[in-house]
């Protein structure tokens, strides 16, 4: 999948089999396709491609910025349009998780420098 300044590919494939797995998934890619690729719900797509990826028997095959290739992902899913969903929320539920987790604990290591540097002084 390219990422290009802004935004991240290849929701260009999906985009045009969008259709294929329902109208709220097709609304779904829609929405993260417009986002810049820092953003959260962009980085839990990609993960949850990723993972559909390693599903694959032939998964070895699958080019991270090739269209046709992650389109051909989501054909293969097996479950229907609520799984999918399902499980693309859940992966972003997970980056959330792990998004929060990690600012925390640099907040902490701040806090803990700026002590230690107190104490110094």
């Amino acid at each position: 999948m390219l990422a290009t300044r802004r935004r991240f590919l290849p929701f260009l494939g999906l985009l045009r089999q969008h259709t294929h797995h329902g109208k709220r998934w097709a609304k779904l890619v829609e929405s993260v396709a417009s986002l810049p690729v820092e953003d959260p719900r962009v980085i839990a797509f990609r993960l949850m491609m990723d993972r559909l990826r390693r599903r694959q028997p032939d998964g070895h095959a699958y080019e991270p910025l090739c269209a046709e290739c992650a389109a051909r992902l989501i054909r293969a899913f097996e479950g229907d349009e609520d799984n999918l969903i399902t499980f693309y929320y859940r992966t972003l539920t997970e980056v959330n998780f792990t998004t929060r987790h990690m600012q925390a604990a640099g907040e902490q290591r701040r806090q803990e420098r700026l002590t230690q540097m107190g104490r110094a002084a």
